[in-house]
């Protein structure tokens, strides 16, 4: 494997399990559930894009969702002051906890269309 390809392997793995993390520190959220399934499906397209040859379909499906539901939450942008989002932990109005979930979908959104970009770029080569 040359170092970009196993350098992108760990990448790809730290993301997976930052994914998982996030999926269980959703337990506390009053619509868990989504959000648990949202984080699971992209820690499943980190797997399947490094485990199977045509996994790339996986993480346009994951980042698709994750772009339209993105685009669901974004009429709060205008509200959104991103010195509040780092402040503390409990967010102290509805827009601060919003505003994290969208900043999670982009971060979703974003590692998926990576995988798909690199895994097309890989299959190309071959």
């Amino acid at each position: 494997m040359a170092a970009m390809g196993r350098t992108f392997a760990i990448a790809n793995g730290v993301l997976a399990f930052l994914f998982l993390v996030s999926a269980f520190l959703q337990f506390n959220d009053p619509d868990s559930l989504r959000w648990f399934a949202m984080y699971v499906a992209a820690a499943v397209a980190c797997v399947v894009a490094w485990r199977v040859r045509a996994g790339w379909w996986t993480a346009a499906a994951v980042g698709l969702v994750a772009v339209i539901w993105a685009a669901v939450l974004s009429p709060i942008l205008p509200e959104l002051r991103l010195d509040d989002l780092a402040r503390e932990m409990k967010a102290a109005n509805p827009q601060i906890e919003l505003s994290r979930e969208l900043l999670g979908l982009l971060i979703i959104a974003a590692w998926m269309i990576v995988l798909v970009l690199v895994s097309r770029r890989t299959r190309a080569r071959r």
